[in-house]
């Protein structure tokens, strides 16, 4: 689906992304076992590529679902403040949500300046039992992204 469908739907509907039960997955059958393994921080890898997935899917399905609170004034009946706030539904809240320190979205692409395939993606950081700081976010982009793939 396009992502001026998805967006369209979106706006009316939040049914039909399947990307939070796909991690949820992942967390109650991969991580609990690595958790238990090490103190070290975790991070899910979503391959982006055809699945239709981008930023504001992960940010939902990882900090709870978006929706807009609109406060109006009473005598007027007109809204006064519109304000983005997120659901208490994400991955986050629960136990085996806090087990990883942040979601690594990512597609490869190619880069005809220099003939070579690459990542390109961003990291989402969880509110989680395994912070990470901001240097190390950093240095994985560094090392992950816009660097030719072996």
């Amino acid at each position: 689906m396009s992502l001026e469908l998805k967006y369209l739907k979106t706006v009316v509907s939040q049914a039909g992304s399947r990307t939070k039960s796909k991690i949820k997955e992942k967390l109650e059958g991969q991580i609990p076992e690595i958790a238990r393994n090490t103190d070290a921080p975790i991070f899910l890898a979503v391959n982006r590529g055809r699945a239709g997935i981008d930023d504001m899917d992960i940010a939902d399905a990882l900090y709870g679902s978006l929706k807009l609170v609109m406060h109006f004034d009473k005598q007027t009946g007109k809204a006064v403040k519109t304000e983005p706030v997120r659901e208490a539904d994400g991955i986050s809240t629960d136990a085996a949500g806090r087990q990883i320190s942040g979601i690594i979205l990512y597609r490869t692409f190619f880069d005809f300046a220099d003939g070579k395939e690459k990542l390109e993606g961003e990291i989402f950081e969880n509110d989680t039992d395994r912070p990470v700081d901001k240097e190390l976010i950093e240095k994985l982009k560094n090392v992950l992204f816009k660097k030719a793939l072996p």
